[in-house]
């Protein structure tokens, strides 16, 4: 699930079967409804709103205009396309299917292969001026330079890396990982930092917009760290606590400091994260299990998609 418009009206949905949709969230009106893929596996939208990217299980990156859902390009790769990631311009986007990437323009023009990977690909990350590309995977995270025939750089670490997101500013890069425990790489020195103590695998970590905060899930609650300064070590994070069950998603307000988790349940939280404090502002209720959680662009709205197809708009108001 993601927004198309940069005016925060229009969502695009990808369900489990393949069919891709547009609604309108002010009027809950449907758009557009296309069969996508023969099941489906990714979804991402160019940051400027004007395309959407899916993945399927029948081996192919689909691009599709995203005010019609008419086909604009297909890319066929070597397996299931599980991961998208579009660089923050809009010009250019990568797709993952085994141990591949592939580098395609906006178009669907494939500029490139990536390949050498020691696993199946488990996250792609863009820095966000398009320099470089993390690619992570058993073992560590491969830095790429898209003009460059090897890698620029490999982070190594022991076992299964389950997402992996840049800092703002490209200053840190952090990952998820199986074992329970959060890594952070500087890439403006040799320092790493190391957070364990997780209930569960990380499944999720992602930057505020400005990346003083790193949010990250591993259990029935949420973890914030503050890399305000020299970063969090010897410091504790914030714990924003009441869930019963597993976090499955989080999301950062793009306008703001505030954060929603999501879990298992079918309970989202939000918070409000100020300095070292965090205060709970609202607690929502869907029908599932929560699968997806989107902010508008203007941080005035929060949809949830739960497990069981429903979806949900809620109207955000934090002042104060």
């Amino acid at each position: 699930m993601a927004w198309l418009t940069p005016q925060g009206r229009e969502v695009a949905l990808l369900s489990s079967e393949g069919t891709l949709a547009a609604i309108d969230t002010t009027a809950g009106d449907g758009l557009w409804r296309i069969a996508a893929h023969e099941g489906a596996a990714a979804l991402a939208v160019s940051p400027d709103g004007r395309l959407v990217a899916t993945g399927g299980e029948d081996g192919a990156l689909r691009i599709w205009n995203a005010a019609d859902g008419t086909a604009v390009a297909e890319v066929r790769a070597s397996g299931w396309v599980e991961r998208i990631a579009w660089t923050h311009d809009s010009q250019r986007l990568a797709c993952s299917a085994g141990r591949r990437v592939w580098l395609c323009s906006a178009r669907g023009d494939v500029q490139r292969t990536l390949d050498g990977h020691p696993s199946t690909v488990a996250g792609l990350a863009w820095r966000a001026d398009g320099a470089q590309l993390a690619v992570a995977h058993y073992g560590g995270v491969t830095l790429w330079e898209p003009e460059l025939e090897a890698p620029r750089r490999v982070l190594e670490r022991k076992g299964s890396i389950l997402d992996v997101a840049w800092h703002p500013k490209g200053r840190w890069l952090a990952a998820g990982c199986q074992d329970q425990a959060v890594q952070v790489w500087s890439l403006r020195n040799a320092e790493h930092l190391y957070m364990s103590g997780y209930m569960t695998k990380l499944s999720c970590v992602a930057w505020d917009r400005d990346g003083r905060y790193l949010a990250t899930a591993g259990g029935p609650g949420g973890t914030v760290w503050d890399f305000a300064g020299g970063g969090p070590e010897g410091s504790r994070p914030l714990s924003l606590n009441g869930h019963e069950n597993l976090v499955t998603a989080l999301a950062w307000q793009p306008t703001g400091t505030a954060i929603a988790f999501g879990d298992a349940d079918g309970r989202t939280q939000l918070w409000r994260i100020n300095g070292k404090a965090a205060d709970r502002r609202a607690r929502l209720e869907s029908g599932g299990g929560v699968a997806a959680l989107a902010w508008s662009p203007d941080g005035a709205m929060l949809v949830v998609a739960s497990e069981d197809g429903n979806i949900d708009g809620f109207v955000v108001r934090m002042q104060g």
